[in-house]
């Protein structure tokens, strides 16, 4: 297990609070830092201690080289030891956060024997599926953020327009994307805890019958819904919000059946 140094590198508490009832960790994009989440701290009751991963190459990490095999990351993940002691936990993640969670949730199962009290992936076909993203970790500098900007959103156009800053960019996304195009599943039994799959209406990665395959993944309950937008729907709109009440509503749920047995 990491010492506690370490596992503050990959672990971003946001909030404490001695109502804490459980404990949601929050998986990153492809490109994506702890950032890109900090706002739901704000969004989500105080009850809800939210963790944010952080993985190397990025705001505190930024002088660390961003990794690019996806099993060098959930092991690190799963040494940080987070679902041994504490509330029950809910992992939640977003595109390849979404495959993160889920191998980290498989890990820890396989460790310890204790996987999370849910499961919420987004943005994400099953694991058991081909992904429909395109090779595009061959790409290098500029020609690889624009060709991701041009397919899937998600880049500010101020950015865009900041040469060095797109240099920054494409290095930390050809590492992600090595870890999205190198991820192969390998079939294991079930996870015990329910999963949850959203994503949205106008997402090239992803479609409704895609997500439902979650439900192979688990042998407990299992729910799927689609919101308007594209694939980053859940940034500042209505459908944003409705994530967060579902985010809520699974992590309430999460806390009833730890607290009933």
């Amino acid at each position: 297990m990491l010492d506690k140094t370490e596992q503050s590198k990959w672990l971003i508490q946001l909030n404490t609070s001695n109502d804490e009832r459980v404990r949601l960790i929050v998986f990153p994009y492809a490109g994506g830092s702890a950032g890109a989440f900090r706002p739901w701290r704000d969004r989500l009751p105080g009850w809800i201690s939210v963790q944010l991963i952080q993985l190397p190459g990025r705001e505190n990490r930024f002088n660390e080289p961003p990794i690019s095999k996806w099993d060098e990351i959930t092991n690190s993940i799963a040494d940080a030891g987070m679902l041994l002691d504490g509330p029950p936990v809910v992992l939640f993640g977003h595109s390849m956060g979404s495959i993160l969670a889920f191998e980290v949730a498989r890990e820890l199962r396989r460790r310890h024997d204790r996987p999370p009290a849910a499961l919420i992936v987004s943005g994400r076909c099953a694991p058991q599926l081909d992904s429909r993203m395109p090779p595009l970790a061959h790409l290098n500098g500029r020609d690889l953020v624009y060709r991701l900007t041009e397919l899937y959103g998600g880049i500010p156009t101020e950015a865009l327009a900041d040469p060095e800053l797109v240099e920054l960019m494409a290095h930390l996304l050809k590492a992600d994307l090595q870890v999205v195009e190198d991820y192969r599943y390998v079939p294991q039994p079930p996870l015990a805890c329910p999963i949850a799959a959203y994503g949205g209406t106008r997402d090239p990665l992803v479609t409704s019958v895609e997500l439902c395959a979650w439900s192979e993944q688990t042998r407990s309950g299992f729910r799927s819904e689609l919101y308007p937008g594209d694939h980053f729907y859940f940034r500042g709109t209505e459908s944003e919000n409705r994530l967060l009440a579902e985010v809520r509503r699974i992590c309430a749920t999460a806390s009833g059946l730890a607290t009933n047995g």
